[in-house]
């Protein structure tokens, strides 16, 4: 396979895990939602437009245990790109599995944002920046959270 084979294989296989990631779910308002993004954490109003829902736990654990089974073999082209750059990838999908033992909202929304981070682009996040987003996930204190002056606290 071409390197340009690789990459086209890549991003489709991208594409192909955050599709599942989501099923079939319709995007929804995501009023009252608290999204992980960009290093902080976004509280959604009715202004914002449809985003899918993350999938339940249950669904999220097992389509991610899928995923991580089949790396080797199915993902192939994405494993070896991954193992070459260090393996952040699969630690953001691992993480985001371990997000998912938190049987809250605050689990889902962690996990979703860690699913998106490692499908987002076509060259896939630079290793550091994964490990980053991880890092900074599992030491922010779990939600619910209400915006002030110093960004988000807990309530």
């Amino acid at each position: 396979m071409t390197p340009e084979e690789q990459r086209i294989d890549r991003v489709a296989r991208l594409a192909a895990i955050r599709a599942g990631w989501y099923g079939d779910a319709r995007p929804v308002s995501p009023h009252g939602r608290r999204i992980y993004a960009a290093g902080s954490v976004h509280h959604l109003c009715e202004q914002v437009e449809a985003r899918r829902p993350p999938p339940s736990h249950e669904a999220g654990r097992a389509y991610l245990r899928g995923v991580l089974q089949d790396w080797r073999t199915e993902h192939a082209v994405l494993a070896e790109f991954d193992a070459s750059r260090g393996g952040a990838m699969r630690r953001a999908l691992v993480a985001a599995g371990l997000a998912l033992m938190d049987e809250t909202d605050d689990g889902r929304e962690r996990a979703d944002c860690l699913v998106l981070e490692v499908t987002m682009s076509v060259r896939a996040r630079r290793p550091e920046v994964l490990d980053g987003i991880v890092a900074h996930l599992a030491a922010m204190p779990r939600g619910p959270f209400r915006l002030g002056w110093g960004g988000p606290s807990r309530i």
